[in-house]
């Protein structure tokens, strides 16, 4: 059986498994909505009881409610506006007794604040009087000193003298003394009665100022006393007219109550009769959601059966979708298997190293998208060709490189194995590439005897390459290495000179 016949058929098993799983899934959707429908009917049949009596009994419950809570409301008003009133009146006494005392106490802290400053002023003069008395002293022991040393120089002066000069002299300046000295003491005593005078009088006045000061507080705290009572008789009086007002309220709304359970019973009848019309309109509400069901259904099978067309037209259409990708993954491969074959065709024909290293760089360059030859000398590598590099397409014998760095191509000569540059990994490409760090390349050292004679640089370049393009060059590379050993043998078989003959026997 041909590809194309296996592809056919596994298509046609596809659109069966496609078609049948459409039809189960077309079945079981159309049970789904028959049993919905039936379930939406059900709850709309008992919704609809459920709310006929839900309106009926709401209806009557929120009347009676509303009447009971309108009665609580006001009634709780009126309590509310008697109490307030009353705390209204208690806060007013409270306060204005408050305010009228702190008025009388700051008066009287007033008054005794200028009684200590009196009191204080008197100590100032009394303070003053006795630096007046110090002083006065100081002045008589000054006098009764500069008298003595006048004395004594008269003494010395009249020694000559007679004895009753002397004595003269003596009672002049003891007379002078005692006179002194009563002066100062009438002095004294005369500055210490009148400070005895002034607190007398000062402490007299403080006493007189806290005693009115006392009574006018006794006074102020009596009349606000009297002025309370009179207000809390006027609130009693406001109470007790409110009271009566209440009970006026209480019986009026009691009458309205009463009215209201007549108006009730009529409201009663009324709902009665609601209710049987609202019994009407559930049978015609049910006769419009039986024909709503019906409808869903009918909907519902042409969504379903629309819903199974478009399916098995997107089945069909993801199946051509996926023969044309089948048919271009063909034509990739073997285009690209194709160019391989040219590219190994090319090695096999070659007949010299030269040639091998061209077709394998060209060959390279087709898979990749652009490929570069260096050759190992000692611990270096020599540019041999580039191609897709640009300028050093016509320049590549000026490349080098060293083995000990750590680029791509130094660890694929070095391990003997390829080396992969790009995102996630260490190694670098080569400077001439270019190329950025997360460009993807490939380093494929050649091999001839196990030692590395050259190294393949490739990357797909800015244009990018098909996927898988790495593993044709590691082949291409791999075969050049083979066709290169046998060059070799070739050549020594040439080299080494033709066996003898021996000639047969005479």
């Amino acid at each position: 059986m041909s590809l194309d016949e296996r592809f056919r058929t596994a298509l046609d098993d596809a659109m069966n498994e496609v078609r049948t799983r459409l039809e189960t899934e077309f079945a079981a959707v159309l049970a789904d909505a028959r049993a919905e429908a039936e379930r939406d009917k059900t709850a709309a049949l008992a919704a609809a009881d459920e709310a006929t009596t839900a309106a009926v009994t709401d209806a009557r419950g929120r009347l009676q409610a509303e009447l009971l809570q309108a009665f609580e409301a006001d009634k709780a008003a009126l309590a509310t506006s008697h109490e307030q009133l009353l705390a209204q009146a208690a806060d007013a006494a409270r306060l204005e007794a408050t305010r009228m005392t702190e008025s009388a106490a700051a008066d009287l802290e007033r008054q005794r604040v200028d009684a200590e400053a009196t009191i204080e002023a008197v100590r100032s003069e009394l303070r003053s009087a006795q630096a007046t008395l110090l002083q006065l002293r100081d002045d008589h022991e000054a006098q009764v000193t500069r008298l003595r040393s006048e004395s004594d120089v008269q003494v010395q002066q009249l020694q000559s003298g007679n004895a009753a000069a002397t004595t003269q002299l003596q009672a002049d300046f003891d007379a002078r003394a005692s006179q002194l000295q009563a002066d100062h003491e009438t002095r004294v005593g005369q500055l210490q009665a009148d400070h005895e005078v002034r607190v007398a009088q000062a402490q007299s006045d403080h006493e007189a100022r806290a005693a009115q000061a006392q009574a006018d507080i006794e006074s102020r705290v009596a009349q606000i006393q009297a002025e309370a009572d009179a207000r809390s008789a006027q609130r009693q009086s406001e109470h007790d007219a409110l009271a009566a007002q209440l009970r006026d309220e209480i019986a009026a709304v009691t009458a309205q109550r009463d009215e209201f359970l007549q108006a009730s019973e009529a409201a009663r009848t009324e709902g009665d009769a609601a209710v049987r019309r609202l019994r009407d309109e559930h049978d015609a509400i049910q006769a419009q959601v039986r024909q709503a069901a019906d409808d869903a259904l009918a909907s519902a099978r042409a969504e379903a059966q629309h819903t199974a067309e478009a399916a098995v037209a997107a089945a069909q259409h993801d199946a051509r979708h996926a023969a044309d990708l089948h048919s271009q993954a063909l034509d990739a491969h073997q285009t690209g298997s194709l160019r391989l074959l040219e590219a190994i065709r090319a090695l096999d024909g070659a007949t010299s190293l030269t040639e091998v290293l061209d077709a394998l760089a060209a060959g390279a360059a087709k898979e990749a998208g652009r490929a570069a030859m260096m050759v190992v000398k000692g611990d270096r590598l020599v540019g041999w060709r580039t191609i897709g590099f640009g300028g050093w397409d016509h320049e590549a014998r000026t490349l080098e490189s060293s083995t000990s760095d750590v680029g791509a191509l130094a660890a694929a000569v070095n391990t003997g194995r390829p080396a992969v540059v790009g995102s996630g990994s260490v190694l670098t490409a080569p400077s001439f590439s270019d190329a950025p760090a997360d460009r993807p390349g490939l380093a494929v050292p050649l091999l001839v005897g196990g030692k590395p004679v050259a190294v393949v640089y490739a990357d797909p370049g800015a244009e990018g390459a098909p996927a898988g393009w790495t593993s044709p060059v590691e082949v291409l590379v791999r075969h050049a290495a083979r066709c290169l050993e046998g060059l070799a043998v070739q050549r020594a078989s040439a080299a080494r000179p033709a066996p003898a003959r021996v000639g047969a026997p005479a």
